[in-house]
């Protein structure tokens, strides 16, 4: 079950809009780890609430404020992530996160930048999204350029998704930080294409290291070929992987060199309101899902990644009401 109630005003150069969403969800779960044949299911059920209220400035035609607090709350529970709070009825609350604040600096027509904490969806999501089904969403803290040509348009940003030096952490617990640097450019080709993206990510991470060596890189290059004809639409996506990574899991190091996923998906709208697609999507064992919105692709319980698994799937979608 899904709601959402979004309120916006507006007055010359200041924005008001908020928004409120819940829904609920129940898990039978089969077997899994940490239950035994005696006692081999377990339901799991929840309701959750996020409301947020999104506040934008513009005190020049070439300058944008954006700050957007947000309160996240599964119903009767006592924590939220790091913060403790007493269940429903009791006499504290849990706390209120700043989800987005930046601030956009446009420089021309075609070149703007982006400073401080801020949403990225790139193409479909498939390797860098917000992840907006869940409650809280993604955010990266970092520097984002924007830059539009005739043909088409490119973005170019660097984020610090782990700082270790902040948390003043002894020196063997960890070495170094965790960035991620990446180039996303997308262009129409005719009629029938109407985006072929190109991108190429890298994460540099060295918190898993306890003394000084080789920084841990992720290299991802791929593309994205969307497009359609007349009621019928359909999407291809390949990447490749290269690059070392530590197994949070076993903590060894794996090579990526033969890592990589590709996905599928046509498409056909009736009726300009109801479309039904067909989805076939595959990655290699060792491959690396870098900042994916994965229910988009695996299902909304986020119960399984985009890493070693193949997935065909069969979606309906559409509107009741305009």
């Amino acid at each position: 079950v899904f709601g959402l109630v979004s309120i916006a005003s507006a007055d010359n150069n200041f924005e008001s809009s908020g928004s409120m969403k819940w829904r609920g969800e129940e898990t039978s779960d089969v077997l899994s780890p940490g239950l035994t044949l005696a006692v081999n299911t377990k339901s799991i059920d929840f309701m959750k609430m996020g409301l947020n209220w999104d506040l934008k400035f513009m005190p020049d035609p070439k300058v944008m404020v954006f700050f957007q607090p947000k309160f996240v709350k599964t119903s009767g529970d006592v924590t939220i992530g790091s913060k403790i709070a007493s269940a429903s009825g009791g006499v504290s609350d849990s706390g209120l996160d700043v989800h987005q604040a930046y601030f956009t600096y446009v420089q021309s027509d075609r070149m703007k930048f982006t400073f401080g904490r801020f949403e990225a969806n790139f193409g479909d999501e498939y390797v860098v999204g917000s992840a907006s089904w869940d409650f809280t969403g993604r955010a990266l803290d970092g520097i984002l350029m924007g830059y539009k040509w005739s043909k088409g348009g490119m973005h170019v940003w660097y984020s610090k998704l782990e700082e270790a030096d902040a948390a003043l952490a002894p020196a063997a617990a960890t070495f170094d930080d965790k960035d991620v640097f990446g180039f996303y450019h997308s262009m129409p080709l005719g009629d029938v294409v109407s985006a072929f993206d190109f991108y190429y990510i890298v994460v540099s991470d060295r918190t898993t290291q306890t003394a000084p060596g080789p920084t841990e890189l992720v290299n991802t290059t791929g593309f994205r070929v969307k497009g359609g004809v007349a009621a019928a639409d359909f999407t291809v996506e390949y990447n490749t992987q290269s690059g070392e990574a530590t197994d949070s899991g076993t903590l060894l190091k794996t090579d990526l060199n033969d890592a990589g996923s590709m996905r599928l998906e046509a498409g056909y709208t009736m009726n300009q309101n109801w479309r039904v697609g067909l989805q076939y999507l595959t990655s290699d064992r060792n491959y690396d899902q870098l900042l994916a919105s994965g229910h988009k692709w695996l299902g909304h319980m986020d119960l399984f990644s985009q890493k070693n698994i193949t997935d065909t799937a069969v979606n309906v979608s559409g509107k009741f009401l305009e």
